[in-house]
């Protein structure tokens, strides 16, 4: 079916990580056969995010994308603050730095070395994703036609995607 925008409140999604994982890894093969020797010219880097798909919670999103890409010339952008999103604990600064240590520990460390670049910020939102999910869409929301419903998405994901700089 096609993507349902409500979700984007309950965080109660109707895919999977792997489902996410495998069409992008469909789309990206099919991109960079394209290329001569099947190699891109450049480092294809895929950010993490808090949605399903690549959310860094253990080694088998690593996994699938080692098994099923058809060249090597990928590797991560590791977005810190969406790492805090997707663990949903963080709410203080000492507290989301100790958990995206400890998150990065648990990782295979080919894992960790296919991180090229990594975004420093830092995402606070676990308070919100709770009450979020709990509520659901809004009346607003539900009574709104596309472009509302689009208009009000933005400041959700700014609410939890914070991009606020360390203390």
């Amino acid at each position: 079916g096609s993507p349902r925008l409500d979700l984007i409140f309950s965080q109660d999604f109707d895919y999977s990580d792997i489902d996410v994982l495998d069409s992008l890894i469909e789309i990206l093969n099919s991109v960079v056969g394209l290329f001569p020797q099947g190699e891109p010219p450049f480092p294809i880097l895929l950010e993490n995010l808090w949605w399903p798909g690549l959310r860094f919670m253990d080694g088998s999103e690593y996994q699938r994308l080692h098994d099923g890409l058809e060249f090597d010339n990928w590797g991560f952008c590791l977005d810190v603050g969406h790492l805090m999103n997707s663990l949903r604990s963080c709410r203080s600064e000492g507290q989301a730095i100790t958990a995206v240590l400890e998150k990065l520990q648990t990782l295979p460390q080919r894992m960790l070395e296919r991180v090229r670049v990594m975004h420093l910020h830092l995402s606070l939102s676990a308070q919100y994703q709770e009450d979020s999910m709990s509520k659901g869409e809004s009346d607003e929301y539900v009574a709104s036609d596309i472009k509302g419903r689009l208009e009000s998405a933005f400041p959700h994901f700014s609410a939890i995607d914070w991009h606020s700089p360390f203390q």
